[in-house]
């Protein structure tokens, strides 16, 4: 995919997110009388999600079925591998293609979704530091620095 598709491509999606977050507000207001429509069901799937919670109990729409057709399937090892593998697969496609600036801008987001734990203050540091030093210029480095002091901001009002 050359640079000038892709930014065809974006432009394509120009106004979607105002879109589809007006949709989202107008369901917030809906009450649980509306409990059969998708539009409340999947915001307020995207309510728990956004919750912060590592267990997310998600509503499913009457009718539909599950990844495995039960509905209080267990997921299991293999299928968690394959649907990883899946995953794995789909980037490894997309950054063949893409422009590296594009690759990073994914990793980075992927990252930034995964938790981090610390077990030592030795870990903070290290990851810090290692955060820095990937750094590729001085915005660069300015803005990860306002990204690490958010995040202590945000973790000294948790306690």
């Amino acid at each position: 995919m050359g640079e000038d598709e892709f930014l065809h491509q974006l432009t394509q999606l120009e106004g979607r997110q105002e879109v589809y977050y007006e949709r989202y507000l107008k369901v917030e207001v809906l009450n649980e009388e509306s409990a059969d429509d998708g539009d409340y069901i999947r915001s307020m799937n995207v309510d728990r999600l956004l919750s912060g919670s590592s267990f997310a109990d998600l509503i499913i729409e009457e009718g539909r079925e599950t990844l495995s057709g039960e509905e209080n399937a267990i997921v299991d090892k293999s299928y968690l591998d394959q649907q990883a593998e899946a995953y794995i697969q789909e980037l490894e496609e997309l950054f063949a293609e893409a422009p590296k600036p594009v690759v990073r801008a994914v990793m980075a987001k992927i990252l930034s979704d995964l938790p981090v734990y610390f077990n030592s203050i030795d870990e903070i540091q290290e990851y810090v530091r290692g955060s820095l030093s990937s750094c590729l210029d001085r915005a660069e480095k300015e803005t990860c620095m306002e990204l690490l002091e958010e995040l202590m901001d945000y973790e000294n009002k948790l306690v």
